[in-house]
């Protein structure tokens, strides 16, 4: 698994919640302070 996160370093994260307690949250965050860049896929909210 630590090959994937080395040699990707750009992500979609689908479902991404506005709650900061949530899963999807945490996970975008642990990957942003590993310097990934992220896409935040939410179809519920608003454009």
């Amino acid at each position: 698994m630590n090959d994937f996160f080395e040699n990707y370093r750009r992500f979609a994260i689908v479902g991404l919640s506005r709650d900061p307690k949530s899963f999807s949250r945490r996970a975008a965050k642990l990957l942003a302070d590993e310097g990934c860049s992220l896409v935040a896929v939410n179809p519920q909210a608003a454009t």
